[in-house]
């Protein structure tokens, strides 16, 4: 069976090479012999080796032994019968930018209680400028604590009354403490916002959930990091998702500042430039597009994506 036109196929021989091994040429830094390697391409392909040289498969062979003569003493070989080596993964709904994000924010995904939930923003805080906003990652959940709720402005309030909190749960909810409130200007008196909800007390007292377009309020006050460090984050949250297996992604929400990050051109802290196809849909349901350059996301280049695409 033929490999994708792009990759060549080796044919093994059996002659080694008589020259020093200082002269061979680094043909492959890894070579992979599997049980099946599929190539998903529309004949449908597999394999049983793969070579891989500067992070890039150059070439397949249907032989497990068929890539042989591509190794050198730098070489790394893989060798399982067992293994079924599979294409990247590319997840059509995807929030990336707010992987990236949440690597800056503190991490609640690693509590299990409320008082352990108002520790890490406590640390956080006191390496943090009185005033500037406190922000944790998104990913965590209510039902993973002891008490199995949200916590309170008030719980909030004991890791910090000298930082607003911004805790975000998912992307509808936000959880802030006193001063977080204070800043957006709620009170008692504030009606809940069109589409959003301002948790309360039995009193009437604001208890600093915020859901919907209220949760979205509040994380219009919160400044954007550093370009630097959202170029950063994002270079980051890719090469964990490439290490998982995903290898390109739909972004399902672009806001106005992630540009910032995603269109900047050129190569930054290893991170290549791509070609990324960004479009927009409006609220009348007509759709811009164009080409852009984006950096920090080492997937395929020119992946097309509603929002904004990540290519390498």
């Amino acid at each position: 069976m033929s490999p994708p036109a792009d990759i060549p196929t080796i044919t093994p021989t059996d002659e080694p090479s008589s020259r020093p091994d200082s002269d061979v040429p680094r043909l492959a830094d890894l070579i992979v012999r599997a049980g099946r390697i599929y190539a998903m391409d529309e004949r449908r392909a597999t394999f049983r080796s793969l070579a891989v040289r500067d992070g890039r498969i150059v070439a397949v062979s249907e032989k497990s032994d068929g890539l042989d003569a591509l190794a050198s003493s730098g070489t790394s070989v893989l060798n399982d019968s067992e293994l079924t080596v599979l294409p990247a993964f590319f997840d059509v709904h995807e929030h990336l930018l707010d992987s990236a994000r949440n690597l800056g924010g503190v991490r609640l995904e690693d509590a299990r209680s409320i008082p352990a939930l108002v520790a890490l923003i406590s640390e956080r805080a006191r390496r943090t400028p009185d005033r500037e906003w406190v922000q944790t990652s998104n990913g965590w959940n209510e039902s993973n604590l002891a008490e199995r709720r949200l916590p309170t402005a008030e719980e909030l309030d004991e890791a910090t009354s000298t930082h607003p909190v911004l805790a975000p749960r998912g992307g509808h909810v936000s959880v802030t403490n006193t001063l977080g409130l204070k800043q957006l200007g709620i009170t008692s008196a504030t009606p809940d916002p069109p589409g959003g909800t301002i948790g309360r007390l039995g009193d009437g007292t604001p208890n600093g959930v915020l859901e919907g377009s209220a949760a979205q309020k509040i994380k219009a006050l919160v400044p954007p990091p550093p370009l630097q460090e959202s170029v950063q984050d994002l270079a980051d949250a890719c090469r964990i998702y490439a290490a998982l297996g995903v290898g390109s992604v739909r972004e399902a929400l672009l806001l106005a500042d992630a540009g910032r990050c995603t269109s900047r051109p050129g190569s930054r802290d290893g991170c290549r430039s791509a070609a990324c196809r960004c479009c927009w849909l409006t609220r009348a349901g007509r759709r811009s597009s164009g080409w852009r350059s984006s950096t920090g996301c080492a997937f395929g280049a020119g992946s097309e994506m509603t929002g904004c695409a990540c290519g390498g």
